[in-house]
């Protein structure tokens, strides 16, 4: 039997589908994407279900329309009788991790009242583990410089 395949799903807030090079937006110089484009899937006709962040990762990672999962704004927990992308994943052998987050709440009738997920603005959705920071701010305005562009002083 083959081995799984690798799958990588990037998902990133305000940022517009043409703004790829892929896509038309050649000005902007991004290796690193244009790569993983080169060599991947790129959805050229995907909108996002709703907004804002954490309702649109929950819509995009359970399948559900908003008005089914109910998470209609970050804050408002996910009930845990929906499946996920993650869990599905694990079903099949995988092993999903996550680099970031998805601005998800967890469901309060499941989960400790202490839980330490319920005092940030959102957290990891159940089924993926985390396995790292998200912001490498140094090492990308460091490669925005080697590109000859001046950063501002603030």
């Amino acid at each position: 039997m083959p081995s799984a395949k690798n799958v990588l799903l990037i998902v990133v807030d305000q940022w517009r589908g043409l703004m790829l090079p892929k896509l038309g937006a050649d000005y902007l110089k991004l290796p690193n994407i244009d790569r993983l484009c080169a060599e991947g899937v790129t959805f050229r006709n995907h909108f996002t279900q709703c907004v804002p962040c954490g309702p649109a990762r929950a819509s995009l990672l359970t399948g559900q329309y908003l008005m089914n999962h109910r998470a209609v704004q970050n804050t408002i927990p996910l009930s845990s009788r929906f499946t996920n992308l993650a869990h599905e994943l694990r079903r099949g052998g995988y092993d999903p991790a996550l680099v970031g987050y998805t601005t998800t709440t967890p469901d309060p009738r499941q989960t400790a009242p202490n839980d330490p997920r319920f005092f940030v603005l959102g957290d990891i959705m159940d089924g993926f583990h985390s396995v790292g920071a998200f912001e490498n701010r140094d090492a990308y305005f460091g490669w925005v410089v080697s590109q000859g562009f001046e950063l501002p002083k603030n």
